[in-house]
């Protein structure tokens, strides 16, 4: 069975468990992996980091100093065993390079250890998506057939697939976040923190994306039928099914008859969603929208009169 287990190092977890300094070692991985924003490759030298790491240690000394033992080290020697810790071959969130030309020591963050530091950020400060952005992908991408007529099945059906997937992910995130937010509201005790409740719920990202999904003006649901309308069309079309078969095949290396159910589901899946599915959560959406408002009138005249 295929497990995350089989494929990253025995101890790749072990510095965020409670027996070690999780908080320091996110800390610097993090901030490790900031540290190539500015370069061309997620690759820099060894001793550049490692400066970079003592001065931001030195900055927030308190914060990385929890023994005796550490604060007699320099920061450099500090920055030096957290680098080497994150190198080990059971840990594997960097790696150590040398170059020949140069001599010197690189290092490298590994696809892990970046998966590993992109999910610690945003675990801190969630992203809110622009929802509207994948029903109008999905649209330009079957609009501009001539992008993708060599190879249908990377250039259309999967990445309209991914799109699909990933606004229903996003809109059940979005209900979900609606629904904390109902329940944070029925603990508030005093008319102030009730209404700075109401003034972040209308502030919120939420509820501009809603807006954006169901305005007029640019309300994405006109867009559902033209979308369904054209896959159809690709569906039925013999050369371009056929042609999307062979890309398949060749894409996730499966014999025809595999690549071809799984088309098939493919489309079952998003169309699914465009006719069924996404209909239900904007409703629903809907529906929690005007419990808040009726329940936040419910709490403040409560309030009020208490």
């Amino acid at each position: 069975m295929d497990s995350v287990f089989n494929v990253i190092p025995n101890n790749f977890f072990n510095p965020l468990s409670s027996n070690s300094n999780y908080k320091i070692n996110s800390v610097l991985l993090q901030f490790i992996y900031e540290q190539y924003d500015n370069e061309i490759s997620y690759r820099i030298k060894r001793s550049i980091l490692r400066d970079e790491m003592a001065y931001f240690i030195s900055n927030n000394f308190d914060f990385f100093v929890s023994d005796s033992e550490t604060a007699a080290k320099s920061y450099q020697d500090m920055a030096s065993d957290y680098l080497r810790k994150f190198a080990s071959k059971d840990v594997a969130w960097i790696e150590e390079e040398f170059d020949d030309s140069t001599f010197e020591k690189y290092i490298v963050i590994t696809e892990q250890g970046i998966l590993l530091a992109e999910l610690l950020t945003r675990l801190e400060k969630p992203e809110r998506d622009e929802l509207s952005s994948y029903m109008y992908n999905i649209y330009n991408t079957l609009l501009n057939q001539e992008q993708w007529n060599g190879d249908p099945y990377v250039g259309a059906l999967k990445n309209i697939y991914k799109n699909a997937k990933a606004l229903s992910k996003s809109l059940k995130k979005m209900s979900t976040y609606i629904r904390k937010t109902i329940e944070k509201l029925m603990k508030e005790i005093s008319y102030e923190s009730l209404t700075e409740n109401i003034i972040a719920y209308c502030d919120g990202d939420f509820i501009k994306e809603y807006a954006r999904l169901t305005k007029p003006q640019n309300n994405i649901h006109i867009y559902r039928g033209r979308i369904i309308n054209m896959l159809e069309e690709i569906q039925n079309d013999e050369e371009i099914y056929e042609l999307m078969v062979i890309g398949c095949v060749n894409e996730e290396d499966i014999e025809e008859w595999e690549a071809q159910e799984k088309i098939e589901l493919m489309f079952d899946v998003i169309k699914k969603f465009l006719k069924e599915d996404y209909l239900k959560i904007i409703a629903d959406i809907k529906h929690k929208l005007n419990l808040y408002i009726t329940m936040a009138l419910g709490r403040l005249r409560y309030l009020k009169n208490h």
